[in-house]
């Protein structure tokens, strides 16, 4: 009540004390489907998912693995912090989060990041985060820069970089040493890029206006293609995805991705490397975006993400995919295609 106070006004309150009072006087007439008889109807009623999507991860993993994804995307976001080397050493960033009274917890199958504990999130009123020590960024995101694995003085493109969370983790793993053009066609989400670039003291970025699909080209070492996508790997930060998206956004969302990774592909030099990535689940937007390029593309091929990241999160085919999710990590996906002429 006293929130519906808050965030309405007195109509707002009196509807929800109405609501709430028919349902203690009627609780007992509320039936759920039976998870013996009826899962998947179980899983959308009791854990508040629509019927599209429950078939969806049934279809993906099954009912454990159902079960696991509802849960995870009905918790609340754990927060992480990504070390940066250039300004921080792992004991200095702990005895300055110690000195704000921020505990931090490391992750030894992610070296580098750190879990933020305790109550609230990371605010950039926190020295460490204000002075460029750190930077908030689910590990699941660190996986896909380790899979891109860039080397110092590589030729870098990210297109669709706002707010620029991949883009300074690249500088920061090339030890800000290379050449990064960071695209994105949104000039006031670029504006986060060069904010963040600043705070972290890097030289290496190039922030650029333009959209992904239509950039002159530039040949470069690595090309990054983290593609717009219907984000529900992201459920417990966005958890009104799961109504504001359906199917049709779904076969949407694959043309226009279709596009993004042939444009993404024009960029890349001999030899060189594309990730195609997003935060999503559906295949539709993940494997059958880079099969369908590859069938078209025989000068690339996929590499195993297994030679750059964790086993356990590189699927049958090679592809990075942390499905299903673990509690904390982002659902992501991610392809290595390696241009071999």
């Amino acid at each position: 009540m006293k929130l519906a106070r808050y965030l309405g006004h007195r109509g707002t309150a009196s509807l929800v004390n109405a609501v709430l009072r028919r349902f203690s006087n009627e609780m007992r007439e509320v039936t759920f489907p039976s998870p013996e008889t009826h899962f998947r109807d179980f899983l959308a009623e009791w854990f508040s998912y629509p019927d599209w999507l429950i078939d969806l991860v049934l279809e993906l993993g099954g009912e454990k693995d159902a079960e696991q994804f509802c849960l995870w995307g009905n918790r609340e976001p754990d927060f992480y912090l990504r070390l940066n080397p250039l300004k921080a050493t792992e004991a200095q960033l702990l005895t300055a989060a110690n000195a704000e009274g921020i505990k931090l917890a490391a992750m030894p199958l992610f070296p580098g990041y750190y879990q933020w504990l305790g109550g609230g999130g990371p605010s950039l009123s926190s020295a460490i985060l204000r002075d460029g020590l750190a930077s908030v960024q689910n590990p699941a995101a660190g996986l896909v820069v380790r899979l891109l694995n860039p080397r110092p003085k590589d030729k870098v493109t990210d297109l669709f970089t706002a707010p620029g969370g991949k883009a300074t983790a690249i500088a920061e793993r090339q030890h800000d040493q290379g050449y990064i053009f960071a695209v994105d066609k949104n000039s006031e989400r670029l504006q986060k890029v060069v904010e963040n670039k600043g705070r972290l003291g890097l030289k290496s970025i190039l922030p650029i206006t333009g959209d992904a699909a239509e950039l002159p080209e530039r040949e470069v070492h690595c090309v990054l293609a983290d593609v717009p996508c219907s984000a529900l790997g992201t459920l417990p930060k966005n958890p009104d995805v799961r109504w504001k998206k359906n199917p049709e956004d779904i076969v949407r969302l694959a043309h226009d991705q279709a596009r993004y990774i042939e444009a993404a592909g024009r960029h890349v030099c001999r030899e060189g490397t594309l990730v195609y990535a997003t935060c999503t689940i559906t295949p539709q937007e993940n494997r059958e975006v880079v099969r369908g390029f590859l069938s078209r593309h025989p000068d690339f091929a996929l590499e195993s993400a297994a030679e750059f990241v964790f086993g356990e999160f590189v699927d049958a085919d090679g592809f990075l995919h942390t499905f299903p999710p673990r509690p904390g990590l982002d659902c992501v996906f991610a392809a290595r295609l390696r241009r071999k002429r």
